[in-house]
């Protein structure tokens, strides 16, 4: 009985040991295969690319003004589904090179047609014995594909009674408000005086949303004009 038992035992851990090593063997040819469908596609996005024009937007309404460039596609990871991998590794190198061009023609529609606003500056700190005030500048950006939000831009103006604006200063910028999957990310910017009754604020960061009914996303530069025609306490 009790060499039965080991017999048992014996074949069950042959059987569990080779069940581990098949189990091995398909996630390593699945792992083989994700890389190979991720080395495809980042080629026909790199491919495509290097034969754009790559040339700049710019998109004005009233008091603001949006310049946008540096377009470009990336694989959204979060998005890389066993659906996605299969749909993509049946693709032809001609459906794959037309599925990225696709997604840079939708990227490029987004950017001609994205739309500005802006609002009255708010006021974030103020400090009487200098007349200078702390402001928010708020840019609504909408773009067709990857919803909306404002772009708040934090900067600082200095001004005389009856002399207007005498000096002014940009400290940051980021998303706020908005109904959007996208995201903002801040580079630099700056604030100029242009007259006693005039400042200019820019702010310059990437925007970076999903293309729909695909795995990937976009990204490009832009940079926001802000105008402050409030040379007094608001």
């Amino acid at each position: 009985m009790k060499k039965l038992m080991s017999i048992i035992i014996a074949i069950a851990m042959i059987l569990s040991l080779s069940l581990s090593v098949s189990a091995a063997e398909i996630q390593e040819v699945n792992s083989a295969e994700r890389a190979d469908v991720v080395n495809r596609l980042q080629a026909a996005i790199e491919n495509y690319s290097s034969v754009q024009k790559n040339n700049s937007i710019s998109r004005t309404n009233g008091d603001v003004n949006a310049k946008l460039s540096n377009f470009r596609l990336s694989i959204d990871y979060s998005r890389l589904t066993d659906e996605a991998l299969n749909e993509i590794n049946l693709m032809t190198d001609q459906e794959l090179r037309g599925y990225v061009a696709n997604a840079y023609n939708i990227m490029e529609s987004d950017a001609a047609n994205i739309q500005v606003a802006q609002k009255t500056p708010s006021v974030a700190m103020q400090t009487r014995a200098r007349w200078t005030q702390k402001r928010y500048g708020d840019v609504w950006c909408g773009i067709p594909n990857g919803g909306w939000a404002y772009i708040r831009i934090y900067y600082g103006v200095t001004w005389e009674d009856n002399g207007g604006f005498t000096a002014a200063e940009y400290y940051d910028s980021w998303k706020t408000n908005g109904v959007t999957a996208g995201n903002w990310e801040p580079h630099f910017g700056n604030a100029t005086v242009v007259d006693s009754s005039l400042v200019e604020v820019t702010t310059t960061g990437t925007i970076t949303y999903g293309i729909p009914d695909t795995i990937l996303s976009a990204s490009f530069d832009a940079t926001f004009l802000y105008e402050d025609t409030c040379p007094y306490e608001v």
